[in-house]
């Protein structure tokens, strides 16, 4: 009898620590999950802070001025759409685009 108490108090001691690992190992989970989720909304928080920063800096002017300063870059004079036609055939390059580096011409 003394010894079925023992394997019984023995038994019931070997569950209760499993029972607290497993509780254990389940907090510490949720406490890395929690601490992810707080670093993607601060690396989000940054990723957003980046765009507007750079929506401010990539102004129209910005833009047409360091266009200027590469290679005589100009903006494409626009297509006229005539009503009932198909989409406006792409942009070609000209033997003057090639000679200044332009994708697909020589250097």
């Amino acid at each position: 009898m003394l010894l079925r108490l023992a394997a019984s108090i023995l038994s019931i001691g070997v569950v209760a620590c499993v029972l607290l690992t497993t509780r254990q190992l389940r907090l510490q989970a949720v406490h890395e999950l929690a601490q992810v989720q707080k670093r993607v909304a601060e690396h989000d928080r940054t990723l957003w802070r980046l765009r507007i920063e750079i929506a401010r800096r990539v102004t129209p002017a910005n833009v047409e001025r360091l266009a200027a300063r590469r290679a005589g870059l100009s903006p494409l004079p626009p297509v006229p759409v005539v009503p009932g036609s198909t989409a406006p055939e792409p942009a070609r390059l000209t033997r003057a685009d090639e000679a200044h580096g332009a994708p697909g011409g020589e250097r």
